[in-house]
């Protein structure tokens, strides 16, 4: 990893090439990091967010292809998956707080992809309309969330939203013969109601999916744990615990802190997936 030093940065900023994706369709790109901030000053020092998750993210995507970012956040994700599925793909991004998807568009803008990436300033979930989005006021900005959870409980202010489900929003932004590949959901105990507004994209598109699942955003973890691999089971797809080189199958019955890999089934396994 490389240091840029532009003028006129904000103070307590600086930019940085991240250079270690595993993806040849991502060599390199730039990011501006806020060093109050846990996650960018994370990605100042180390080189990226969460580098095991993100390169299952990239892996097998293509120029062309469609990628779902929910929790965009400042765009960890968001920016290497633009740059993997080029010029003719498309990535929308969800980030509901305004501060946070300006910096998303900030870092796009850094690496000149703007036109590739839609950012919706909206939240997600299995129904549309108008909800209160808790936000931390600590330096980790990836707690906040629909639901108050412990993370933020002492430290957080509250916004009201926009909320829509995937299966009502991207018709209206993506072409029908747009075929998406990957959807990523980082939102802090919303991603089973979020991939239930998702059913009818799934079902039709079949994409791998990236999720965060967290024993401390559950207070009955088994049923609903139980309630999500039965529901991704409905529509074909096995759900897994990265464990590379393999994935292991999730155990709903065992409290579980991490990322979760969601693929569709057929025939003896994972239908062409490897770790």
């Amino acid at each position: 990893m490389s240091e840029c030093t532009l003028d006129q940065l904000p103070v307590n900023t600086k930019i940085v090439r991240i250079c270690t994706t595993d993806s040849p369709l991502v060599p390199s790109f730039l990011f501006e990091c806020h060093l109050d901030s846990y996650i960018e000053k994370r990605i100042a020092n180390e080189g990226y967010w969460e580098p095991a998750y993100l390169n299952f993210a990239l892996l097998n995507l293509k120029p062309g292809d469609a990628v779902i970012d929910v929790g965009g956040n400042v765009g960890a994700y968001s920016v290497p998956l633009a740059l993997a599925v080029g010029t003719t793909g498309a990535v929308v991004a969800f980030e509901p707080v305004p501060f946070l998807a300006e910096r998303l568009r900030q870092n796009l803008a850094l690496n000149n992809l703007g036109p590739t990436v839609q950012v919706v300033p909206a939240a997600v979930s299995d129904k549309k309309g108008r909800a209160t989005f808790f936000v931390p006021t600590g330096d980790n900005m990836g707690l906040g969330g629909l639901t108050l959870n412990n993370d933020c409980a002492s430290q957080h202010k509250t916004i009201d939203v926009d909320v829509v489900t995937l299966d009502d929003y991207l018709p209206t932004v993506l072409a029908p013969d747009r075929k998406i590949t990957l959807i990523k959901l980082d939102i802090q105990g919303a991603e089973p109601a979020a991939l239930r507004g998702a059913a009818a994209t799934i079902a039709k598109h079949r994409p791998r999916i990236l999720l965060e699942f967290e024993v401390a955003y559950h207070a009955d973890f088994a049923s609903v744990a139980t309630g999500l691999k039965d529901f991704l089971s409905g529509l074909g797809y096995g759900l897994f615990v990265p464990s590379p080189p393999v994935l292991v199958e999730f155990n709903p019955r065992m409290p579980y802190d991490g990322g979760l890999i969601a693929l569709p089934m057929g025939g003896r396994g994972p239908s062409g997936q490897t770790v």
